[in-house]
């Protein structure tokens, strides 16, 4: 009889800007998972020949580009001050980033892996957790969030808190999670816990 295979598990690991949902997302591959960055996705999407590159630009106008290239910047800077304006890049954007993400997860299936993890900011408002077995939500304090920022990213205080305004809060994201990592201490803390996780997801499935 062939040996059975075991059923690929899709887990989605969510959090608010920095909190370090990439460095937990990282964590799971360093043992063994298979990560896919809905960031990164939609990154690529926006560059020139990107799947969403021409919808964006005749949607916003010309306006956005820089050097032939959509400026990244910019189009935040539109879209974080305009609710209208930011769902409808979403609208554009997301739909994408959903398909890809199925797309690639399925490769990651029929390849054998035991273990998809689906890095995803807005895992929650774009409802893209009802394709995952388990949440994970990444979380800290909004003064170690802030921190952060101001330490890692070139982006004034009052541009993270409008930001983080345009997601669901960190207490209803964690309200919504399967799973909560604080990761407002140390990078061995953290790590303490997504082994306790993965032990768990390598002794149920």
């Amino acid at each position: 009889m062939p040996k059975k295979l075991k059923r690929t598990l899709i887990v989605g690991v969510t959090g608010q800007l920095a909190t370090g949902k990439s460095t937990v997302a990282a964590m799971f591959a360093e043992r063994g998972a298979a990560v896919i960055n809905a960031d990164l996705l939609a990154h690529r999407a926006l560059r020139p020949h990107g799947a969403c590159f021409k919808k964006v630009v005749r949607a916003f106008g010309k306006d956005i580009l820089k050097k032939g290239e959509i400026d990244r910047k910019g189009l935040a800077e539109i879209v974080f001050s305009d609710e209208k304006k930011l769902k409808k890049l979403e609208g554009i954007i997301h739909p994408f980033v959903i398909k890809e993400t199925r797309r690639q997860a399925e490769l990651f299936k029929k390849s054998g892996k035991s273990i998809v993890v689906l890095d995803v900011p807005l895992l929650f408002e774009s409802k893209m957790d009802k394709g995952t077995d388990l949440s994970v939500v990444v979380k800290a304090s909004r003064a170690v969030q802030l921190k952060r920022i101001a330490q890692q990213r070139r982006m004034e205080q009052w541009e993270a808190l409008r930001r983080m305004r345009a997601q669901f809060s960190m207490a209803e994201k964690a309200r919504r999670a399967d799973i909560i990592v604080n990761n407002g201490g140390t990078l061995e803390r953290t790590e303490k816990q997504v082994t306790k996780i993965w032990e768990m997801l390598q002794r149920r499935y």
